[in-house]
């Protein structure tokens, strides 16, 4: 995976917020459809999500998952089912490199999946494939 590519991304509005650190841009934002732990128990639903040139942010207006794309994430990968129409099920996995808090009281978890919605999953598509995920 080519974290590096989104350095090259052009900056785009901090629509949701995100508090920045010196030199990290917002590159990707979109409102997810839901999200959740690797177990899919559910973390947010209309909630958001930010990519920065170092972070990926969830937010489900009462807690925020931020993960530093160098020290946490150990991967990003697309699921799709294949399936067509509304039994189709398609959303992004984020691979953690340690077992984290979820935000569920005694529930941990190795990674997160993103729903997004059909404009979000395009959109993130092309960033999935500069990095070097297939999708």
């Amino acid at each position: 995976m080519n974290i590096h590519y989104i350095d090259t991304l052009p900056e785009v509005a901090n629509t949701y917020q995100v508090e920045l650190e010196a030199g990290e841009k917002v590159v990707f934002t979109a409102k997810l459809v839901v999200f959740g732990t690797d177990k899919d128990r559910m973390l947010g639903t209309e909630s958001t999500f930010t990519l920065t040139n170092r972070r990926i942010v969830a937010d489900n207006g009462k807690g925020i998952w931020s993960f530093d794309l160098l020290e946490d994430v150990a991967g990003i990968r697309k699921y799709d089912n294949g399936k067509k129409f509304i039994l189709r099920t398609v959303y992004y996995i984020v691979d953690l490199k340690r077992e984290t808090e979820s935000g569920i009281p005694g529930i941990t978890m190795t990674g997160l999946h993103f729903y997004f919605d059909k404009k979000g999953l395009v959109a993130f598509d092309e960033i999935a494939k500069g990095m070097g995920v297939a999708v």
